[in-house]
C-alpha cells in the first residue's frame, strides 16, 4: 500500500501521487498529479478527522521529489495507478468519477491504518 512509510506506524501525513499518461486535465503538459491527506490522531468520538487537499500537478517526477525531499521524514508516500484521461468527454467524466472513488477508497484504507495505530 505504501511506497514509503510503515503500515503499522503511519505518520498521518500521506502524500499520494500518480503519473499522467496523455493529457493532464488539471494542468496542460504536467506529468504528475499529487495530493496530500492529513489524518489527525485527536479523535472526535471514535473518528479521526481527515483533511484531503486538492490535487496539484507537477511538470515532472523530479519536481515532486524535490518537494518531498525537503520534508521526507514526515510523509508516508503512496503511488496510485497511472492516470489516463480518455479523449471522449462522456468517457472522461466517467473516468474522473471512477478515479475519485478509487482515491476515496485509498484514503479510507489509510485512515483505517491510522485508527489501528491509535
Amino acid at each position: 500500500m505504501l511506497e514509503k512509510g510503515s503500515t503499522s506506524n503511519p505518520t498521518g501525513n500521506l502524500l499520494v501521487y500518480c503519473h499522467v499518461i496523455g493529457e493532464n486535465p488539471f494542468q496542460h503538459g504536467s506529468e504528475v498529479i499529487a495530493s496530500n491527506v492529513v489524518v489527525s490522531f485527536l479523535k472526535i468520538n471514535e473518528n479521526l478527522p481527515v483533511v484531503t487537499f486538492p490535487p496539484v500537478s507537477y511538470d515532472t517526477m523530479d519536481e515532486l521529489q524535490e518537494v518531498i525531499y525537503q520534508n521526507s521524514e514526515i510523509y508516508d508516500i503512496a503511488k496510485l495507478p497511472d492516470f489516463r484521461m480518455p479523449s471522449d468527454k462522456d468517457e472522461g467524466n466517467k473516468y474522473l468519477q471512477e478515479r475519485m472513488e478509487q482515491y476515496n477508497q485509498f484514503v479510507m484504507k489509510y485512515v483505517e491504518l491510522c485508527k489501528s495505530k491509535n
